[in-house]
């Protein structure tokens, strides 16, 4: 590995794949995406660059938990992906935490889950409590996943406030009308 790295130090790909190999899929999922975006219409979807910016990690758990909650399998992983890239210890700036990046102690009370902090960082449990609140969302805004999406970072409140105050007329414009960056 260190050898292939070493002759191909320069090649994006390889740097991407190397670090996927090293188990460091959030720095292997944002270089495959640059990758893509640098040679946008140049990379096939078959393409192995797809399968590294958009991997499906942790398959069995987000499976088991999004039964459990009824949920889309796919959704969670895209929560997921874009809440931590893959980072089982990722911690947001307003004191977030884990892979799903969820109001961990806020949830497990709500749905009767265990928590404690060494669980928020423990990959079955957070996905867990990341699903739980998926659903939480989910119920808060009418069963709508483009309003949960929206709601799981920006909370159910602020989406509530969003669809009441702004004047969109498709969900494009809405998503567009978030005035979050």
């Amino acid at each position: 590995l260190r050898l292939l790295e070493n002759i191909l130090s320069e090649n994006e790909v390889m740097k991407s794949w190397t670090n996927y190999q090293r188990k460091n899929y959030a720095i292997s999922s944002v270089q495959a995406q640059e990758f893509i975006a640098k040679n946008q219409g140049k990379v096939d979807f078959s393409d192995t660059m797809f399968k590294l910016a958009y991997p499906m990690h942790y398959s069995e758990e987000i499976s088991k938990h999004s039964q459990e909650f009824d949920l889309d399998p796919y959704v969670v992983l895209a929560i997921m992906r874009e809440e931590s890239h893959f980072d089982t210890g990722a911690q947001s700036h307003v004191g977030a935490g884990g892979l799903m990046q969820d109001t961990a102690k806020f949830i497990a009370s709500k749905y009767s889950l265990p928590y404690n902090e060494k669980l928020r960082y423990d990959t079955d449990k957070n996905i867990q409590l990341g699903c739980a609140y998926l659903d939480f969302v989910l119920s808060q805004l009418s069963k709508k996943y483009l309003f949960a999406v929206a709601g799981y970072n920006g909370g159910p409140n602020a989406v509530k406030n969003w669809t009441n105050s702004l004047n969109y007329t498709d969900y494009d414009e809405f998503v567009e009308e978030i005035p979050y960056p």
